[in-house]
């Protein structure tokens, strides 16, 4: 190499600038007309976490699976219903969108839901909603992987 001639790095790669970009969320949720303000408002309060409401978006209570599925492929978003039709293995065929939460939260004071579906986000198994399909219950959850796959029963 001569005089002046400058050197690159290992792999003939460049510098990457120093600057940070924007982080990512954790997860994006599109939240269904059935899940309760409070609960949509209290996951898109949680750092790392954002919600969208279907109503906004143009979603309303039209039972057009075909949409709410491409919206939520569109935003990227996982699905955060109360609705067990998110379930149909038709419509909503695992590996074909990115993911449910179907909260099954029966009998529990509001604030005591809430509560709930924070501590499953801010445990390390908030990543089973990706590409999956999960149903949150008081003291467990159940999660299926596959399409027509078995149903992993998680305590928490």
């Amino acid at each position: 190499m001569g005089r002046g001639a400058k050197k690159r790095k290992k792999g003939g790669q460049r510098p990457r600038p120093r600057h940070s970009k924007e982080k990512r969320p954790k997860l994006k949720f599109l939240c269904d007309h059935n899940v309760p303000r409070f609960i949509a408002d209290g996951v898109g309060g949680m750092p790392g976490f954002t919600t969208d409401k279907a109503l906004p978006l143009g979603l309303d209570r039209a039972k057009d699976a075909g949409r709410f599925k491409a919206k939520a492929n569109e935003l990227r978003a996982v699905i955060l219903t109360n609705d067990r039709d998110f379930l149909d293995p038709v419509d909503f065929r695992i590996c074909t969108h990115p993911g449910i939460l179907l909260l099954r939260l029966f009998a529990m004071r509001p604030v005591d839901s809430l509560a709930r579906v924070k501590s499953f986000l801010q445990s390390h198994h908030y990543k089973e909603c990706r590409h999956s399909a999960v149903q949150l219950y008081r003291d467990y959850f159940f999660v299926q992987r596959e399409p027509q796959g078995p149903l992993d029963q998680i305590e928490y």
